[in-house]
């Protein structure tokens, strides 16, 4: 490693997680719900698992230290919509677990636009 830190080599990080923490912050419990089709996730378990899985891939893959102040410590086995599906976060929980981890995943990301964009609702718009 030459100690160059990661944030330069993605500058947009900053911008895209503050424009996807306003578009789930004012989603509405109704809004979370909402599935792109039947069989596959709502919202509110996309979003989840965007945050979980980046502490999962830190944390419990790479070995990194900092699971425990997140509110997923237990990622390997406990995120929203991977393994579990019953009890939805709001959208406060949401944010507060994406500020946590900083969570960014573009795939995610188009993926939550895809339900939003159907609902005519404000899309997450990383590049305006």
């Amino acid at each position: 490693m030459n100690g160059t830190p990661i944030r330069s080599s993605f500058p947009a990080w900053p911008v895209q997680a503050e424009r996807l923490l306003e578009s789930v912050a004012r989603l509405t419990d109704e809004q979370l719900a909402m599935r792109p089709s039947p069989d596959r996730w709502p919202v509110w378990a996309t979003i989840g698992h965007l945050a979980c899985q980046r502490v999962f891939w830190l944390c419990d893959f790479a070995g990194e230290p900092g699971a425990s102040a997140t509110p997923y410590p237990d990622a390997a086995f406990s995120c929203p919509g991977d393994d579990d599906l019953e009890h939805a976060p709001t959208a406060q929980q949401l944010v507060e677990g994406l500020e946590a981890v900083f969570g960014h995943d573009i795939a995610h990301i188009a993926e939550l636009n895809e339900v939003l964009t159907a609902a005519g609702l404000p899309i997450v718009d990383l590049w305006g």
